[in-house]
């Protein structure tokens, strides 16, 4: 079996055009902007947008949406109107897509719900929240077009449209990265292919989208199964499904003078195991005593793990790049190191 993988645009693109995204996505008000703000994260290029002067202010909830349906379909509208003044940026200026894509990926997008919104107290809505998911083709069909292909979830592409009166869109939160290619990937084996679970779990497949202020290159599938024992951040029990489905930790030992701290990856059979065990991969190391950590006085390391002798709590940090595919994952933990031994039976003594 092959999965895809797909590249993401380099956030860098978008910033260079970071005054074109904001106008686009004023556009799509029209000239009936009162107060808007626009922000572009450096790291991710997600975006948000709220009109401050409209939203909260209690505007007439006879012109709100009177339903789920009508609050998608202005959401929907507003999308297709953002992506027309991008694709005629684009033309004026011959981009191509790569350069400057549309702000919204509107075919792959899926309406999750819509539902009003209320201030504290209130009987009548201030607006209507309307979600939306990315959804994207995950394994390669043999035969069919990709346009045949089943969808699955990207998780934490997310985009939050909050519609007004007269559908009149008043903020949008973004957190889908545009992708600018797709590869085809030989995918691991699911391990339910070899041992079937008691409980006749299945496993699927899907993308996980990393936070704001999280670097990513690549959208990687991953095996969701409910009946393995790690469990990612998103709050999902996950496998790799290939070389680029990173799922990284650090494993903490206690020791005599502090504490040892490891780098391990999943392998392809769900096993952690140490990052320094495997040469196709490159870490790095950057930590802090929490009451130093606010100060900037951080300390890097690329050593193949790490060993914390001063007592304190910690924080720290891991980076880990397979070598082959660029692929990068970076994970945390608040660490914290007691007294030596040694200490505490001199003071005992």
């Amino acid at each position: 079996m092959q999965v895809f993988v797909y590249r993401l645009i380099d956030p860098s693109v978008l910033t260079v055009h970071e005054a074109a995204l904001r106008t686009h996505v004023f556009s799509g008000v029209g000239n009936r902007l009162v107060e808007p703000v626009f922000d572009l994260s450096p790291i991710s290029g997600g975006f948000k947008y709220f009109d401050r002067g409209r939203l909260w202010h209690g505007e007439s909830p006879q012109q709100l949406p009177k339903s789920e349906e009508e609050a998608a379909r202005a959401a929907e509208a507003y999308f297709l109107a953002v992506n027309r003044a991008a694709a005629g940026y684009r033309e004026r200026l011959r981009l191509r897509p790569s350069d400057y894509p549309d702000p919204f990926p509107n075919k792959s997008l899926r309406h999750m719900r819509s539902r009003p919104v209320f201030m504290p107290g209130a009987k009548q809505p201030d607006h209507w929240i309307s979600y939306w998911m990315v959804f994207l083709p995950a394994e390669v069909p043999q035969v069919a077009t990709i346009s045949h292909t089943k969808r699955v979830p990207v998780y934490g592409a997310v985009i939050e449209v909050r519609v007004g009166a007269g559908g009149l869109v008043n903020g949008v939160v973004s957190s889908a990265r545009p992708w600018i290619g797709m590869k085809r990937v030989d995918a691991f084996e699911p391990i339910e292919a070899h041992h079937k679970h008691e409980n006749g779990a299945d496993t699927s497949l899907l993308y996980l989208v990393e936070g704001s202020g999280e670097p990513q290159i690549y959208l990687a599938p991953y095996y969701q199964s409910d009946d393995v024992s790690e469990e990612h951040p998103h709050g999902l029990s996950l496998r790799p499904a290939c070389v680029y489905s990173l799922i990284i930790d650090i494993a903490v030992e206690q020791t005599a003078d502090g504490a040892r701290l490891v780098a391990v990856v999943m392998d392809s059979e769900g096993k952690m195991v140490p990052v320094a065990s495997r040469e196709d991969y490159q870490l790095s190391w950057l930590y802090a005593r929490l009451e130093y950590l606010e100060t900037g006085d951080v300390t890097e390391t690329d050593t193949q793990e790490l060993h914390l002798s001063m007592p304190g709590v910690y924080h720290v940090e891991i980076a880990v790049e397979h070598r082959l595919t660029e692929a990068q994952r970076t994970t945390y933990r608040q660490i914290v190191v007691g007294i030596p031994v040694e200490e505490i039976r001199a003071g005992v003594s």
